[in-house]
């Protein structure tokens, strides 16, 4: 009876143990899941003459990434360089980096620190408050 109940005992501590790790595991934000670089070499990307850096890491199979860099291209034209970087065609900027999630979105200043990111879908009118934010900064 005594082996019975010590057994019981360990498979009840043990799924306490399991309910706290997956209890933990989804209080976890994405960026703490993945990672976001928080410097890049502004001579990896386009535009590396222009004040602000809009980029975008995506995948060709990744339905979300789509919609991210169109609202990211609306942004061109206004003094601001934007960059699509799909990891099928640039998988060592993504390995570099060591981007493993997309999108990955980064809003990046002249010298290549990055002073916003977004993990997921984000819209125009987020990258364009995100980017007030940033130039009223600098």
């Amino acid at each position: 009876m005594e082996k019975v109940l010590l057994v019981l005992g360990a498979v009840a501590v043990a799924g306490a143990v399991s309910a706290l790790l997956t209890r933990r595991s989804s209080l976890v934000s994405p960026a703490e899941r993945h990672h976001i670089p928080q410097q890049l070499d502004r001579t990896d990307f386009i535009g590396d003459d222009l004040q602000l850096l809009v980029v975008v890491f995506t995948s060709a199979t990744c339905k979300t990434c789509r919609a991210v860099v169109e609202s990211a291209r609306r942004l061109a034209g206004t003094g601001i360089a934007t960059q699509e970087v799909e990891v099928g065609r640039s998988k060592k900027l993504h390995d570099k980096y060591r981007i493993d999630a997309v999108p990955t979105t980064l809003i990046v200043d002249s010298s290549g620190k990055v002073n916003k990111s977004f993990l997921g879908p984000v819209r125009y009118d987020q990258l364009t408050r995100a980017l007030s934010d940033v130039e009223s900064i600098s």
